[in-house]
C-alpha cells in the first residue's frame, strides 16, 4: 500500500489525504449533531413524561385536597353548589388519574405500585359516589362510617400520591442525570474522536511532507552537484510521481549535459593544441601539482623530445633534469598567491636566459586548476642589455681615460726631461725613475680602457683558427709544463677559415686559456681546448677541470673591472668580449659547481666578400 501510494501523482496523493481528513471530520461533526438530536430527545422525554407525571399528580393531589373540602362544606352547609361543584371535580379527578395511568402503566418498573393506587383510587371513587347519593335534599343524613372512610381514604390516596411525586421527581433527577451523563459520554467521544483525527492528520501530513522533502531534497542536492560541474552525480528516484519524474529528468538533463561538455572539452582541446602551437615561445599546461598535461611543438623540438614523455612530468624534471615533486619548480608563487606572476631565470645546461610567465587558471570557488606557463627565451635581449651596459661604460670609461692621460703624459714628460739632466741627489733621480716606470704602467692601463670601448679594427685576413690556436700552444707549452696542468686538444680537421684580425683572436685565446690554468693550476687540472664547425659558425671551446663558478658571477664575468681573482683587474675579459662582438662573434660561458667552467667562441664564415663588412668595424 506504502509503495503504491508512493508512485502516486501528488494531485492524487493530496486529494486522497485530504479526504481522509475530511471523512474524519465529517465523522465527528456527525457524531456531535447526532448526540444534540439525542441529548434533545432525552429531554423532550423527561419533560414530556416525567415532568408531565410530577404536575399530574400534584394536579390530583390538589383535586383530592379541594374534593374533600368541598365535601366538608357540603356536609356542614348542605349547599347544593358545593355538592355541584363536588361532581364537577370528581369527573375532573377521573379524567386526570386516567391520564395519570395512561401514563403511569408504561413504566414496568413500578407496576406493583400501579395497580395498589388504582385499587385505592377506584375505591376513593366509589366512596365519593356513595358520599355524594348519602345526601338528600336539605337535610344531609350520611353514614357515618361511609363519611370517615371517605375521608381516610382521601388521606391515604393524597399520601399515596405524594409518595409518587416524590418518587417521580427523583425519576426526573434521574432521568437528567442521564441527559448529564449521555453529554459527558458524546463530549468525551468527541473529543476522543477529534483528537484521532488530528493525530491522523498530523501523521499523514508528516508522510507526505517526508516523501516531498526528500525527493525535492535529492532534487536539490543533484542541483548543486550539477552546479559544481559534477555530472557524474545521479538523483534517485524515490517514487514515480510528479517529483520521481522530475528526478529522471534531472539525470538526463546532467548527462545530456556531460555529454555536450565532453564534446566541448574535445573541440576546446584540439583547438588548444592549435593555439599553443601556434606560439614561438614555450607554452606548457600543467595541472595544480605542476606537472605537465600538455606542451607546444616550440618546446618539444627545443628539447628534442615526444609528446608522451612531457606528460606527468615538470619542467624541471624535464629541463634541468633534477627529481623535484612540482613545489620547488616554476609557479610557486603563484601557487600561494593564485596570481600571475612573471620571472626571469638562466637555464645552466642549456645556456640560455628565460621570462616566464606564470598564470593559475581558478575555477568556481578559486582553487587551482590548472596553470599555464609561457617560457620565453630572452637570450638576445639580455646580450643587447649587456652590450647596451658595456656600451654605456665604454663612452664612461673612453671619457676618464682622455682626461686621465693628458695630465699622466705631462707627469711623465717632465719625469724624463728631469732624467735627462744630471742629478747629483740618487734618491730625487731614483724617485723620478719610479714616476716614469708607473706613468707607462698607468698608460697601459688607459690603452686597455681604449681598447675596451673603442677596439681596434686591425688586420683583417683569412684566418686558420687551428694555426691560431695551435701557435698560442707553442707559447703556452713551457708554462704549462712547469705548473703541471695538462693541456689537451680537440681541432676539427677541415674547418673554413674566418675573416678575423688573427692578432687580436689570439690574443683573446691566450687570455682565456691563462685564465683556464689560473682555475686548475692550484689542482694540476685539466685543460680541453676543441674547435668544431656548427652551421655557419666555427666553435672554439676552452674548458677546464676548475672549481666552477656560480650564475651571478657569470652574469657579470664580462663586466669591465669584475673580477674574481686577487689582485686582478677585471679587464681582460671585457677586452675579449669586445673583440669578438667585433668580428660578429658570441662569447658567453657555461659552469657546473664542482665540475668546471666552459667559454665558448663562435666565430662567422664569412665569404670573401665578407672583408670589407669585417674592415668596416
Amino acid at each position: 500500500m506504502i509503495t503504491r501510494f508512493r508512485d502516486w501523482r501528488i494531485g492524487k496523493k493530496l486529494f486522497y489525504s485530504f479526504g481522509v481528513i475530511l471523512f474524519f471530520l465529517v465523522v465527528v461533526g456527525g457524531y456531535t449533531v447526532f448526540s444534540q438530536i439525542n441529548i434533545k430527545q432525552k429531554a423532550r422525554e423527561v419533560e414530556s413524561r416525567d415532568f408531565y407525571c410530577v404536575r399530574l399528580i400534584s394536579a390530583l393531589s390538589e383535586n383530592i385536597l379541594r374534593i374533600g373540602g368541598l365535601a366538608g362544606d357540603t356536609v356542614s352547609a348542605g349547599k347544593q353548589n358545593a355538592l355541584e361543584e363536588l361532581n364537577i371535580h370528581q369527573e375532573k379527578f377521573h379524567i386526570l388519574a386516567a391520564e395519570l395511568k395512561g401514563l403511569i402503566r408504561g413504566d414496568t418498573e413500578q407496576s406493583a405500585e400501579l395497580e395498589a393506587a388504582e385499587i385505592k383510587f377506584d375505591e376513593y371513587c366509589a366512596t365519593s359516589q356513595l358520599f355524594v347519593s348519602s345526601f338528600n335534599g336539605e337535610k344531609f343524613e350520611a353514614d357515618k362510617d361511609t363519611t370517615l372512610k371517605f375521608y381516610k381514604l382521601s388521606q391515604q390516596l393524597n399520601r399515596q400520591l405524594v409518595s409518587f411525586s416524590d418518587e417521580y421527581v427523583a425519576h426526573f433527577s434521574q432521568s437528567l442525570g442521564n441527559i448529564y451523563d449521555l453529554a459527558d459520554n458524546a463530549e468525551r467521544f468527541n473529543f476522543l474522536l477529534s483528537f484521532f483525527t488530528v493525530l491522523f492528520g498530523v501523521l499523514l501530513a508528516w508522510r507526505m511532507t517526508k516523501f516531498i522533502h526528500s525527493s525535492i531534497h535529492q532534487l536539490i542536492v543533484g542541483s548543486e552537484n550539477f552546479a559544481k560541474g559534477k555530472f557524474e552525480y545521479r538523483i534517485l528516484p524515490s517514487s514515480k510521481d510528479e517529483l520521481g519524474q522530475l528526478a529522471i529528468s534531472f539525470n538526463w538533463m546532467a548527462e545530456s549535459i556531460a555529454g555536450n561538455i565532453n564534446d566541448i572539452i574535445v573541440v576546446a582541446d584540439k583547438w588548444e593544441t592549435v593555439f599553443i602551437n601556434s606560439f614561438q615561445d614555450w607554452v606548457l599546461i600543467c595541472d595544480k601539482d605542476s606537472k605537465i598535461t600538455k606542451a607546444n611543438k616550440a618546446f618539444i623540438v627545443a628539447l628534442n623530445i615526444t609528446p608522451e614523455f612531457v606528460v606527468g612530468r615538470t619542467y624541471c624534471q624535464i629541463v634541468r633534469g633534477v627529481k623535484d615533486d612540482g613545489r620547488a619548480c616554476l609557479g610557486i608563487e603563484s601557487k600561494k598567491t593564485k596570481k600571475e606572476t612573471v620571472a626571469e631565470f638562466f637555464e645552466p645546461r642549456l645556456g640560455l636566459f628565460f621570462e616566464a610567465t606564470v598564470s593559475p587558471i581558478l575555477d568556481n570557488a578559486g582553487e587551482i586548476v590548472k596553470i599555464l606557463l609561457i617560457i620565453k627565451n630572452v637570450t638576445a635581449r639580455k646580450e643587447v642589455e649587456k652590450e647596451q651596459r658595456l656600451t654605456q661604460l665604454g663612452k664612461l670609461v673612453s671619457n676618464i681615460a682622455h682626461e686621465v692621460n693628458n695630465p699622466l703624459m705631462i707627469i711623465s714628460g717632465r719625469a724624463q726631461l728631469a732624467l735627462l739632466e744630471d742629478i747629483k741627489d740618487k734618491n730625487l733621480k731614483n724617485n723620478f725613475e719610479i714616476i716614469t716606470k708607473e706613468c707607462l704602467r698607468a698608460k697601459g692601463y688607459i690603452a686597455n680602457l681604449l681598447q675596451i670601448s673603442r677596439p681596434s679594427k686591425g688586420e683583417v685576413e683569412r684566418t686558420d683558427i687551428n694555426k691560431a690556436l695551435e701557435d698560442i700552444f707553442i707559447l703556452v707549452e713551457h708554462q704549462f709544463a712547469l705548473s703541471g696542468v695538462k693541456l689537451n686538444k680537440h681541432f676539427a680537421q677541415g674547418l673554413p677559415a674566418v675573416w678575423a684580425d688573427a692578432k687580436q683572436i689570439q690574443a683573446v685565446f691566450l687570455n682565456l686559456i691563462n685564465n683556464a690554468c689560473d682555475a686548475v693550476a692550484a689542482e694540476k687540472g685539466r685543460i680541453d681546448v676543441a674547435t668544431s664547425l656548427e652551421k655557419d659558425r666555427i666553435r672554439i671551446d676552452v674548458s677546464d677541470s676548475g672549481p666552477g663558478l656560480t650564475q651571478d658571477v657569470i652574469s657579470h664575468m664580462f663586466e669591465p673591472f669584475y673580477t674574481t681573482k686577487k689582485g686582478g683587474t677585471g679587464l681582460g675579459l671585457s677586452i675579449c668580449y669586445g673583440i669578438i662582438k667585433t668580428h660578429k662573434g658570441e662569447l658567453k660561458a657555461d659552469s657546473v659547481i664542482g665540475k668546471g667552467t666552459t667559454i665558448t667562441v663562435l666565430l662567422p664564415v664569412d665569404s670573401p666578400e665578407g672583408t670589407d663588412r669585417a674592415n668596416s668595424l
